[in-house]
């Protein structure tokens, strides 16, 4: 049995981006976000006009429409800046399940403003998919022992990032009708790289990655998030936005493989019944 592409592209994004997560890490302890995103968003711009000339995808150029890309982009670094911020101030059991969370608003939107309609069979795999993402990242004690909606907490900051998340994502299939993918995930990336420019010139920020080590693992996130936001963008063209993004967004049990592989990090009973959760999920939307 062959795989629908949209399927398919769901999955690579998942890979992509849940691996690129795991390596992030590194990087965004050691710099500041705006240097990160910069780096990152140039980097990923640079790969995305590359394929854009290679890759034989149809597009049609619309002015109109790629004004749209670019505003979802500009749109987009929001949620990427308030998601370090939260990062920054708070605990990552805390704020990480909050912002995962984005992947129910975008089934939301599709639902309701693109008439996307459900199989029984896909509503039960999106419930577990959604359940399953929150509580794979979730600490239970960490969130007891945080000052819920106090700024110091970051969970405000993730609460944006959650619901921007969710409308950037539910957007894109607006300008990937007319441009296609690979143009629309061009525009929208260079769109925030242009942002973070911005914010990194007129900030204190330094410019200067020391650390090769760093820098190389800042290459390797950019190469794995433009992969996995071409493969979201082509994915949405075979299926439906609820669908994908459910996939794309179930990234954190990859991030937890890769920690647990390479950081020698310890899995808890919840966190494995999570993943079991995820991945039944992952099967039933697939078949």
């Amino acid at each position: 049995m062959f795989l629908n592409p949209g399927i398919l592209c769901g999955i690579i994004a998942m890979l992509a981006f849940g691996i690129s997560d795991g390596l992030a890490k590194a990087p965004s302890q050691k710099l500041h976000a705006t240097t990160f995103i910069c780096y990152r968003n140039g980097i990923v711009s640079l790969l995305l006009l590359g394929a854009f000339f290679v890759l034989p995808l149809p597009f049609t150029f619309s002015l109109h429409y790629a004004l749209i890309a670019l505003a979802i982009g500009a749109a987009g670094y929001i949620p990427l800046a308030t998601f370090y911020a939260a990062l920054a101030r708070g605990k990552t059991g805390v704020v990480t399940p909050i912002a995962n969370a984005s992947v129910l608003f975008t089934v939301l939107f599709s639902m309701f403003f693109f008439s996307e309609r459900l199989t029984t069979q896909q509503t039960i795999a999106l419930v577990m998919i959604i359940a399953g993402i929150i509580a794979v990242s979730i600490n239970f004690r960490d969130v007891r022992s945080s000052h819920l909606f106090t700024l110091s907490s970051g969970i405000p900051y993730a609460l944006v990032t959650c619901i921007m998340w969710g409308i950037v994502f539910f957007l894109f299939r607006i300008p990937v009708a007319v441009l296609g993918p690979i143009l629309t995930s061009l525009l929208i990336e260079f769109a925030i790289f242009l942002c973070s420019l911005l914010h990194l010139m007129s900030s204190s920020a330094t410019w200067k990655i020391a650390e090769r080590s760093i820098l190389a693992k800042v290459i390797l996130v950019a190469v794995l998030g433009a992969i996995a936001l071409a493969a979201y963008a082509v994915g949405i063209l075979y299926e439906k936005v609820s669908i994908v993004s459910a996939l794309a967004f179930a990234s954190p049990v990859v991030a937890l493989g890769y920690a647990k592989l390479v950081h020698k990090e310890k899995l808890s009973k919840n966190q494995l019944a999570a993943v079991l959760m995820l991945v039944t999920g992952i099967v039933l939307i697939s078949m």
